[in-house]
């Protein structure tokens, strides 16, 4: 039976969710602690205690992220059993995963990055480097077997790991849609975009690829309207 959790790191979390919520709204340079201790009806001197300044409630808010991406990445990599088709399906799975799970973190740290400590604009920078030479890595060997166009690597990366991203802006977890839904519909749309098959002569597998890639801008589509 899991223990019931402490009021204090009850407070901790309240005081991280008020504080993203005012951060994403007016900017991290325009909100003041004082805004923060209003907003959950708090004093300040007791805002005080949990967290030193705005910056401490920032990097606790996103210095996870880039780390938690990178780390996936490597998992990934490492699964020999994976052939490049099945590595790159798992890439962007469990980035998307990673985005619709934490949307407030990513979108923090997309924003905010100046305002956070230069050891740690390092370390997220390096994770995002990263992040992207595994997709490059794989695209490329998936190239080379045969499996994948002849792409730029490093730009479908780039594509791929974006449309990833933009979730953050407008999944909403109450949708049509459940987050693994919309991670396999992101993993078909990167997969055929890159896909052998869609330089064949064969008009069966053009027009297959082409439903494919239909469906899935359709689905995604219908989420953001309906999210």
């Amino acid at each position: 039976m899991n223990a019931a959790p402490k009021p204090a790191d009850v407070l901790r979390e309240r005081i991280c969710t008020a504080a993203s919520t005012l951060f994403i709204r007016r900017g991290f340079g325009a909100t003041t602690m004082q805004d923060i201790a209003d907003a959950l009806g708090i004093s300040r001197p007791k805002l005080y205690y949990y967290f030193k300044d705005k910056g401490g409630i920032l990097e606790t808010l996103v210095s996870n992220v880039p780390v938690e991406a990178h780390r996936r990445a490597q998992a990934v990599l490492a699964s020999k059993d994976l052939d490049s088709v099945q590595q790159l399906r798992e890439l962007i799975v469990q980035h998307a995963d990673l985005i619709l799970t934490r949307p407030l973190e990513f979108r923090l740290l997309d924003m905010s990055l100046e305002h956070l400590p230069k050891a740690m604009q390092t370390r997220a920078q390096k994770a995002k480097r990263g992040l992207l030479d595994a997709f490059t890595a794989v695209i490329r060997e998936g190239a080379k077997e045969g499996r994948f166009r002849p792409v730029d690597p490093r730009v479908a990366a780039f594509a791929m790991i974006g449309m990833c991203n933009w979730t953050a802006a407008w999944f909403q977890g109450d949708g049509r849609l459940a987050a693994a839904e919309v991670c396999e519909i992101l993993a078909d749309l990167g997969l055929a975009s890159i896909a052998k098959s869609a330089l064949r002569a064969k008009p069966n597998g053009v027009q297959s690829s082409l439903r494919m890639l239909r469906q899935g801008v359709a689905n995604l589509e219908a989420a953001l309207q309906h999210g």
